[in-house]
């Protein structure tokens, strides 16, 4: 989304701690969350709550070094585990839950699930929170996040875009 959508939806526009574009909406209630959620979802989108199990990392994200594009999930996650701060993301999650105004935005797969295209280090936080065995590095510290965490959620909060394209004239 342009920043100027985002900011007439009344969400803050900038970086997160590692330099990230990030996307913020500032809701005092949950009445306004919904009233600008509704704003959103009238521009193409359609808000919906995804089970994470439904929900697939964006393999060609185009913030990925080019050696891990195209790579599986595996390979992804690790990634992120070494170089995008997710423990401390899985940290925060796990003593929070997930903040709904910082939805992911996805696009449907082929197989009937969907693929992230905006959120992939929060989506690997939650599935990491779930299930720590899927780390192949840094696996005991997942693992005892993981085990000290008060929430691990299950469904997130999605914004689904029709295509690639209409999210990424966004972002």
């Amino acid at each position: 989304m342009n920043s100027d959508v985002l900011k007439a939806g009344g969400a803050k526009v900038g970086e997160d701690s590692s330099g990230m574009p990030a996307v913020a909406l500032s809701v005092k209630d949950k009445d306004e969350f919904y009233k600008i959620t509704k704003k959103i979802s009238n521009m193409d989108q359609e808000f919906k709550k995804i089970a994470i199990t439904d929900l697939n990392l964006d393999l060609y994200n185009p913030r990925l070094p080019k050696s891990k594009q195209g790579k599986d999930e595996t390979t992804i996650i690790e990634y992120l585990l070494l170089e995008a701060s997710t423990l401390e993301l899985m940290e925060s999650i796990g003593e929070n839950d997930f903040f709904a105004g910082e939805m992911l935005l996805v696009i449907p797969n082929d197989n009937g699930k969907y693929i992230v295209v905006e959120g992939n280090r929060r989506l690997t936080a939650v599935k990491l929170l779930n299930d720590p065995t899927i780390a192949t590095v840094k696996k005991v510290a997942a693992k005892d996040i993981a085990d000290a965490a008060k929430y691990k959620p299950v469904e997130l909060p999605c914004l689904q875009f029709p295509s690639r394209e209409d999210i990424q004239r966004f972002i």
